[in-house]
Formats: C-alpha cells, sequence, structure tokens
C-alpha cells in the first residue's frame, strides 16, 4: 500500500517540479487541478485550474482538487492517502503554515475526501462547513458529471474563505443565528393569524346574541383574554465534540494530530 502512495507522491512531485522549471511564469502555470484519472477536458482542466489559482492568490490558501484511479485508495484508506500526499512537499499548501484545501477523489472506488490544513484553513473551512460543501458536489459526482462537482467545490472554497477573510468563518453558529431570526419572524406572523381567527370567532359569537330585557343576558359567556405573549420559540443547538490537538483551533474544527481536518465519504 505503502509502494501505491509513494509512486503517486512521486508522479506529484515530477508535475510541481516540472512547472517550476519556469520561473518567470511560475505563478501562472502552477498546477492545482491534478487530474490522474483524465476525467477533464483540456480546455475544462485550464478553467478550473486557473479558477482555483485565482482564488488561492486572493485569499492565500490553496484550493486543490486531485483525482486518482486506483481500486487501493478505496474508502478505508483515501484519508490516509490524502493526507501523506499533502505533507509529502513545501509545494502544497501556501505560506509558512502550508494553508490549504484538497478534495482527492478516487473515480473507481467512488469515493472522497475532503481536507483542510494549516491555522487559516482549518479556521476557514469548519466541520459543518465540510457538511455543506459535501453537499454541493456530491449529486455531480453520482451522476459523473466531475467537471461539475469541482465547480462547485471551487465555488463553495471561495465563499467560506471570503467569510473568513472578515473575519465570520462558515460556521454552525452564524447558520443557528440566521435560524432563530427566522423563527421569531414566522412565529410572530402565526401569532398575528391566530388573534385575527380569534377575534373574528368572537365577534361572531357576540352576533348571535337576542334582544332581553336586562343587560346581564348580554354578558359573553365565553371571554376572550386578549393579552400579548412574550412567547419563546424553541430550536435544536448542536454541539460539536472537538479532537484536542497542540495546534487545535476553536472555530468549530475538529483537528487531527497531523494538524488536518477532514470529511469524505462514498458517491
Amino acid at each position: 500500500m505503502k509502494k501505491v502512495w509513494i509512486k503517486y507522491i512521486i508522479i506529484l512531485l515530477v508535475s510541481f517540479f516540472s512547472l517550476n522549471l519556469f520561473p518567470v511564469c511560475a505563478e501562472q502555470t502552477e498546477q492545482m487541478i491534478i487530474d490522474h484519472a483524465h476525467v477533464l477536458s483540456e480546455e475544462k482542466y485550464n478553467e478550473l485550474n486557473q479558477y482555483a489559482l485565482d482564488i488561492t492568490e486572493r485569499y492565500h490558501c490553496a484550493v486543490y482538487v486531485l483525482v486518482v484511479d486506483d481500486p487501493s485508495v478505496n474508502l478505508n484508506t483515501i484519508q490516509e492517502f490524502a493526507e501523506d500526499v499533502y505533507l509529502s512537499s513545501d509545494l502544497f499548501g501556501y505560506g509558512p503554515e502550508k494553508d490549504g484545501f484538497m478534495l482527492v477523489l478516487s473515480v473507481s472506488e467512488r469515493c472522497y475526501w475532503l481536507l483542510a490544513y494549516g491555522e487559516f484553513g482549518n479556521i476557514a473551512l469548519t466541520d459543518y462547513g465540510k457538511e455543506v460543501m459535501s453537499e454541493q458536489f456530491i449529486d455531480h459526482f453520482m451522476v459523473d458529471d466531475w467537471a461539475g462537482g469541482f465547480q462547485a467545490y471551487l465555488q463553495f472554497s471561495e465563499e467560506v474563505l471570503m467569510q473568513a477573510s472578515k473575519g465570520h468563518p462558515f460556521d454552525v453558529s452564524e447558520s443557528n443565528s440566521s435560524n432563530v431570526a427566522r423563527s421569531y419572524g414566522i412565529g410572530a406572523f402565526l401569532a398575528l393569524i391566530i388573534s385575527f381567527f380569534s377575534c373574528e370567532s368572537s365577534k361572531n359569537k357576540m352576533f348571535t346574541a337576542v334582544s332581553s330585557s336586562t343587560a346581564r343576558e348580554y354578558i359573553i359567556r365565553s371571554k376572550v383574554n386578549i393579552a400579548f405573549r412574550n412567547e419563546k420559540f424553541a430550536y435544536r443547538t448542536t454541539t460539536r465534540a472537538k479532537i484536542q490537538a497542540k495546534n487545535s483551533t476553536q472555530s468549530g474544527t475538529s483537528v487531527n494530530d497531523k494538524g488536518f481536518s477532514g470529511k469524505g465519504g462514498k458517491f
């Protein structure tokens, strides 16, 4: 198994070093999409690679895609394979912290691993962010729309990096805040509707009264207590257990002892 990983690492290193033979245009030719399974056309490859490079340069966090077609890279091995490849060279990642994301796809085994590395990388791509990101590309991969899946991955990467650069990482707490506000808005609307129908019902009961010689008969038997109540709407709060590592972040990201956070699965 290790021999297979070494083979891929050597191929990747050769690819990167061959690009770096031309220092004048190294920034324009850096390989961000590594397609060993040849699932992309040349035109689509160039388009996605440039998009990934633009995101990397804008937010100082590298965004990679690695596609392999090897039965040995399966659901049981893909995490270790992805982490070993990422750590195989200083060419991976941005800056001294090697900040970056990497989506590793095993076409033959139809599985993936999504990882983040570095302080900013782990802050930007939280555990919740990985869940939502996976939902963006998994449907594309299920129908072999590789280019569409990579495009969705890059677009979401750009979104989370933009939010993190502004000091607001895409996390479950941000989602809960908007959900709470939405719940209060819906609750207020429902309360108005209920109050309206309650008043209409009371008014109709009054219309059924008949004339009488005494005022006592006009007392409404079923009184309606019209009062404002301070309703509290319940909502779910998600608590996440973290793998505490030396460099563990506080952004809702579980970081292992090698400095990676990640998520994977089948498609």
